[in-house]
């Protein structure tokens, strides 16, 4: 695999922003999020030497902002993300069949939300080079049922390069 430098990446997207979000360390190029809250810190700082940036405000899920002209989802260089963990409800309803493939590898729990942001992070990431890093609660790695198909399916893709699971409070 070839190594690419921090600075090769110019795309950087996160699907959700929240007051956690004020210390990122982002690469030099250009940003994209959802909605705004505290990232305005980010956006001022001038050692971040962000060109552009754009920023959307709406529900990532159920309705994603950043599509390309002809209606795709838009694909990025780096996905990052700290979504709500377990998030429920997170609109099951239409997963199946939603029209920017984001369910390719099942439609996760009605009550737990957390497959379905990585789904919608591996859509948005460009396929032959981008990167997804993502923190989500260990029950992830545990749980049965749909979620344990996920991410079975998942492994068999080689999707992941590092899982790494961390105690309470470290």
């Amino acid at each position: 695999a070839v190594r690419r430098k921090v600075d090769d990446y110019k795309t950087l997207f996160k699907p959700e922003f929240g007051v956690k979000d004020g210390g990122l360390a982002l690469p030099k190029g250009v940003i994209a999020g959802v909605s705004i809250e505290s990232f305005f810190r980010v956006l001022t700082t001038p050692a971040y030497d962000i060109e552009d940036f754009r920023i959307r405000r709406g529900d990532t899920l159920r309705d994603p902002k950043f599509k390309t002209a002809d209606g795709q989802l838009e694909r990025f260089d780096i996905v990052i993300a700290n979504p709500p963990f377990s998030l429920n409800p997170w609109g099951q309803d239409g997963w199946a069949s939603d029209p920017y493939g984001r369910s390719r590898y099942g439609v996760p729990p009605a009550t737990k939300g957390d497959f379905a942001f990585i789904e919608h992070m591996v859509a948005s990431m460009k396929s032959d080079s981008g990167r997804v890093a993502v923190v989500m609660p260990l029950g992830v790695l545990f749980r049965g049922g749909q979620e344990r198909e996920m991410r079975q399916r998942m492994l068999e893709a080689g999707l992941f390069d590092l899982i790494s699971a961390f105690k309470e409070l470290l």
